[in-house]
């Protein structure tokens, strides 16, 4: 006895072509509109590329930490904006937000809401602010603060904190090596062990500058006499450059 096999049906997907101004997208075959139907929606395609998801969180402004999927568009297709996005997370919906275009080559990030059970506590400690004069003022203002993170997710997660940061704002960056960790930057006169190292510094930075102007910068604290291999030195022109691609980036995409 011979048993007919279901065949699934192959998937009908568009090509895309873009001009550099805008996208055409060629249907393979006829498409029907039904009487009074005031939209067809028609499924042009999947992309797929993998992303980093980790875990951001102001906690001046929230004590949430929110799920955030950075990726670069590496799929060859500009991904068109749209205001009806559907995000889902692990086969569950999100939601539907608007969705800004994408280019080809572009880096992106997509947030997925908050993180249940992963929550955090900001308390100021102290706070000191410049004396105000006639003839001169200051309008520095300093604070020793302690942000505590409470995870009861069952998971560990990468976490980065933005803190205290005026978007819009004017930035005058001062780099000191010896922030970093001696495992990178021996060539200090005052290494720091547990320090930070090179992607959180990139990290930072990159969100400084999409966040405001930075108008100047310097880089301190280097010291040949000990950077015997130069491996301190290498690092900091590693992280001008890249502070400097930030920079004119984030003043590419605004203007």
């Amino acid at each position: 006895k011979e048993e007919a096999l279901a065949v699934s049906p192959e998937a009908i997907v568009a090509s895309a072509d873009f001009d550099g101004l805008s996208v055409t997208y060629s249907y393979p075959g006829t498409v029907d509109v039904a009487t009074g139907a005031d939209r067809v929606r028609l499924a042009l395609g999947t992309l797929e590329t993998q992303a980093e998801t980790v875990a951001k969180a102001v906690p001046l402004n929230d004590p949430s930490a929110f799920l955030v999927a950075s990726f670069t568009n590496d799929m060859g297709e500009l991904i068109l904006p749209t205001a009806e996005a559907s995000f889902y997370l692990d086969g569950r919906f999100v939601g539907q937000r608007y969705l800004d275009m994408i280019p080809a080559g572009e880096e992106a990030e997509l947030s997925f809401g908050p993180i249940d059970g992963l929550r955090l506590t900001r308390t100021v400690e102290d706070r000191a602010e410049g004396d105000r004069g006639v003839i001169s003022k200051s309008n520095r203002i300093q604070e020793t603060v302690r942000i505590e993170v409470e995870n009861l997710t069952g998971e560990a997660w990468p976490l980065r904190v933005l803190d205290r940061v005026p978007a819009g704002a004017r930035y005058y960056l001062t780099i000191d090596i010896d922030g970093f960790d001696p495992s990178i930057a021996p060539g200090t006169g005052t290494p720091s062990h547990g320090g930070f190292l090179y992607y959180e510094i990139l990290e930072f930075l990159q969100g400084l500058a999409g966040r405001g102007e930075v108008v100047g910068i310097d880089l301190v604290e280097v010291a040949p006499d000990y950077d015997r291999d130069g491996t301190t030195a290498f690092l900091a022109a590693q992280i001008l450059m890249n502070l400097l691609g930030f920079v004119f980036h984030a003043r590419g995409r605004s203007a």
